[in-house]
């Protein structure tokens, strides 16, 4: 009924020691691998996805300042051919300024 090749106390103690701990350890890696494991790898993703989400935000500001400024450059590159007036509108227009706003904050009279 003993543990075979323990002829003594000292060996059959070790034994039942060591079987113990070599099932805990074993348990413990498994909860480990099926459970902890995951779990940690899940937030590496979703910490991961911020972190794309956000520099994929940072290049969509920059692509569209870029192109607001590369559109703004275009109409200023034309305005040598317009008018005068048509050069006026359009760079209230490109710096989003209000010539009548303008005119009430200077006191100046509207032209017609």
């Amino acid at each position: 009924m003993g543990i075979p090749g323990s002829k003594t106390i000292r060996g059959r103690l070790l034994v039942a020691l060591v079987i113990p701990l070599f099932g805990i350890a074993a348990i413990s890696a498994l909860v480990w691998e099926f459970t902890i494991e995951p779990a940690l790898w899940m937030g590496v993703a979703k910490n991961q996805q911020e972190i794309a989400r956000r520099a994929a935000d940072q290049i969509d500001n920059f692509i569209d300042q870029e192109i607001e400024g590369l559109t703004k450059a275009v109409q200023i590159s034309s305005l040598w051919d317009a008018d005068k007036e048509r050069r006026k509108e359009t760079l209230y227009r490109m710096l989003k300024l209000d010539p009548r706003a303008d005119r009430k904050r200077r006191k100046i009279p509207p032209r017609f």
